[in-house]
């Protein structure tokens, strides 16, 4: 089988036309590399129907063609259109003739279009609208969002995702391995042979296997068991992969191979060990995410894709959630290279929907379908570890049958894959909602439903008694901000697995000691790892008396409460957890303003203290400030100009943190930490004056003239001594020669702009900005100059391979 990527030469229009047999009237078509977020080049608007949910952005009704051509050889095949994603219901014609429909923006779709193309030029049309608003909790795009695929096999060949790769056995370094193959073709039975071929990264053979199959009614299906040695089992620390080669040998059609990656290691949960990766247990280190990639919208690249992974797993994450829907084959290829696990969800909604046009309108009809799609096309990903069939939705107390819901659901995923466990996840109920004390401690929204007083300890356990059924037929039970229950539950429900499928950065502490005390627990996932838009301003705060702070308002476009920003860079949250999770022991120092020293500070459950790495304030010399260390370690001390501030303690008891207080002075600010006695490290900040210059860097990594591969360049305003400029506010312009400039923007959660990231000048956010330029083909390489509105410019060179 051949793998054609059909991502250049496409054109796309925006219209309200309804029938395809009307496009030549559009005259509006523009060229387009897949993939593509229109919503990315659409104005936000004030009043768009998604609301603060969708970060304030419309939909748009999207036509989309590409002509390919086929030689005789290839039309005499058999021939697979797939698309990996595409925002918005979904009609596909090819050559005029249609094709499919298909309304889950995020699950992939492939097609059979044998019958329908011919030798020489043939033309893809396809329809999406996103208008039907709102229909999310969080941004969703517009487009084809996701790569586009040709595939073209025998007459008689391995079907498209027919392929199961098992680990039906591990010890060592050796291994039994298990290949399932499902065969579509004319052949007769006995006629068609198998065999299968394992190879390591050197292309040499470890193993194979031959047998054949009987075709009935165009089908068939072969279990192959092959003995293997000298292998390395899959894991994060050591992620080796192994390719599996199949291939089909049919009297009338001659040979084809299909080939697929995959990992050899084993997967096991259970209450006394928790979670074992190849017979060892471990705790997951886990965030959730959601499938946009910041400031690219949800394009999905595959370099950054391997940027994003890459910084988590730097941070210390070794899991995770996907939320609340599947991601693309290329985000599990990357994990699978990199060494990152993954929970793999299914649905945000189930029949009852959480918004007017969600998927719960679909979803009886539809459901069946997309867990097969799901679990089928990612069967042989190694960093899968588990399946999740429903985020918290509102059947978890058993309405509109949820239980039963449950358990179908579930038994659907056993029914396609008994190697990975199930789970699904539930906060809070409303039943405990109505039963939260009234008066001053009543809020209303989401994180009051989340922050739900919960009557375990009274003896009246409206949440564990009601969602007992719910998490019946499930291997493990995701638990939404319910980690105070972790202790008693294990002894409710011993035999209960449980995974923290949600928890408040704000409690990072508090959360992971009572994840590692619970032998049970298998992990936590905070909210979220990485910034997201939509879902505006989970992480706000305000200066007020209220208890929590008002709405987000426009111009807000993100959540702004994850550990890592919108443009990559670590928040104070996440160098807290480095200290939580022991990543290190060296300190990391952050400030308090004085403008909010002593001030309360209205905030969410998921909102850091608004504390910075700056040490810039001017005007404010002799006003009280705060200084905010995070460590494990057992003591820091605090150096202001070179004079000692005085040592505090920084342990475990001090839950890893030390605040000291004291009168601003500009210049330096320094800590430095002691565990044992012994110096671990230090940090310094400090005072710097006006920008004189712009610090221009291309994150390392090769970029290849394909016309896909990015580069990510940081901008960063900088003083005369190289300090950063964490208050710089003016724009900058930045120009490209040689390649694409495909996003700018910031790690700003509230731009005041109606498209943010399109276009070449962009404010800096606290004296920082990311490009995102993309290579051309057959190009040596492109440079980059950025100008500072009134101010100084800097350029780099960066080589293409």
């Amino acid at each position: 089988m051949y793998h054609y990527l059909l991502d250049k030469d496409w054109e796309y229009a925006e219209s309200g036309l309804k029938n395809p047999l009307l496009i030549h009237m559009l005259n509006n078509w523009k060229r387009v590399r897949i993939p593509h977020d229109y919503s990315m080049e659409k104005e936000r608007d004030k009043n768009a129907p998604g609301g603060e949910d969708e970060g304030y952005t419309r939909g748009a009704g999207l036509y989309y063609k590409k002509k390919f051509m086929l030689g005789r050889g290839s039309v005499e095949k058999r021939i697979w259109l797939e698309f990996e994603g595409v925002s918005g219901i979904t009609e596909v014609w090819v050559n005029g003739q249609f094709v499919t429909k298909h309304v889950n923006p995020y699950s992939s779709f492939y097609m059979d279009i044998s019958d329908k193309v011919k030798e020489g030029e043939n033309e893809i049309l396809l329809h999406t609208d996103s208008r039907m608003k709102p229909c999310s909790r969080w941004y969703t795009g517009a487009g084809i969002y996701r790569p586009v695929w040709l595939h073209v096999a025998e007459k008689t060949a391995v079907r498209l995702h027919g392929l199961k790769i098992t680990t039906a056995e591990l010890n060592g370094s050796s291994a039994r391995i298990r290949v399932q193959a499902e065969v579509t073709g004319e052949e007769q039975a006995g006629q068609t042979e198998i065999s299968c071929r394992i190879e390591n990264s050197q292309n040499m053979c470890i193993g194979e296997a031959l047998s054949s199959v009987a075709l009935s009614e165009g089908s068939g299906s072969v279990e192959l068991d092959i003995p293997v040695t000298h292998i390395s089992p899959w894991c994060p620390q050591n992620p080796i992969l192994y390719t599996a080669i199949v291939t089909v040998t049919g009297e009338k059609s001659g040979e084809d191979s299909y080939e697929e990656s995959f990992g050899i290691r084993t997967i096991e949960v259970n209450s006394t060990d928790g979670f074992l990766l190849n017979g060892q247990p471990m705790k997951l280190k886990g965030g959730c995410i959601h499938q946009d990639l910041g400031i690219l919208g949800v394009a999905e690249h595959e370099t950054a894709q391997y940027r994003r992974i890459r910084i988590l797993k730097e941070s210390g994450f070794n899991a995770l959630r996907l939320s609340h829907n599947p991601f693309g084959p290329g985000f599990f290829k990357v994990c699978d290279e990199l060494g990152m696990l993954v929970i793999e969800e299914a649905f945000d909604e189930w029949v009852l929907g959480r918004t007017s046009f969600g998927f719960h309108i679909f979803f009886e009809e539809h459901w069946e379908q997309d867990i097969e799609d799901m679990i089928l096309r990612d069967y042989n990903h190694p960093s899968i570890i588990m399946w999740s069939t429903g985020n918290e939705v509102e059947e978890r107390d058993g309405s509109a049958d949820g239980f039963a819901w449950s358990k179908r659901l579930a038994d659907k995923v056993r029914e396609l894959d008994r190697t990975r466990p199930v789970s699904a996840t539930a906060c809070s109920l409303f039943l405990e909602y109505a039963q939260r004390p009234t008066g001053g401690e009543a809020t209303t929204g989401n994180q009051a439903l989340n922050m739900a007083y919960d009557n375990f300890a009274s003896g009246v356990d409206l949440w564990g008694d009601t969602t007992e059924e719910y998490f019946a037929p499930l291997d493990v039970a995701g638990y939404n901000y319910k980690s105070v229950r972790y202790e008693h539950d294990s002894k409710k429900f011993p035999k209960r697995v449980i995974y923290g499928s949600e928890s408040y950065p704000r409690a990072a502490f508090s959360t992971w000691q009572s994840t590692v005390e619970n032998k049970n627990v298998i992990g936590d996932f905070v909210w979220t790892a990485w910034d997201y838009l939509g879902e505006n301003g989970v992480g706000r705060w305000e200066v007020s008396d209220a208890e929590r702070p008002g709405s987000p308002q426009w111009p807000w476009i993100a959540a702004g409460c994850a550990d890592i920003d919108l443009i990559g860079n670590k928040r104070p949250q996440s160098y807290y957890r480095d200290a939580v999770w022991a990543n290190n022991h060296a300190p990391h120092l952050f400030t308090l303003s004085p403008e909010l020293t002593g001030k309360h500070i209205a905030r969410l459950s998921w909102t850091w203290l608004p504390v910075a790495a700056n040490y810039t304030y001017p005007g404010a010399a002799g006003q009280e400030m705060e200084a905010h260390i995070y460590a494990n370690a057992d003591e820091v001390e605090l150096f202001l100009n070179g004079t000692t501030l005085g040592r505090k303690k920084c342990g475990f008891e001090e839950e890893y943190k030390a605040v000291f207080r004291f009168p601003y002075e500009p210049g330096s600010l320094e800590v430095t930490a002691y565990k044992d006695g012994i110096e671990t490290g230090r940090d310094m900040l400090k005072t710097a004056s006006s920008t004189k210059k712009l610090k221009i860097t291309a994150e390392p990594g090769k970029v290849r003239a394909n016309g896909r591969d990015l580069c990510f360049i940081r901008i960063e305003a900088l003083d005369e001594k190289g300090t950063l400029v964490f208050g710089e506010e003016r724009k900058v312009s930045v120009e490209v020669q040689g390649a694409e400039l495909l996003a700018l923007g910031t790690a700003d959660p509230k731009p005041d702009r109606l498209i943010p990231y399109k276009g070449n000048i962009v404010p800096l956010y606290e004296g920082q900005a990311l490009a995102v330029v993309r290579s051309v083909e057959d190009t040596k390489g492109c440079v980059v100059r950025v100008r500072l509105e009134d101010g100084c410019e800097a350029d780099i060179n960066v080589e293409f391979q």
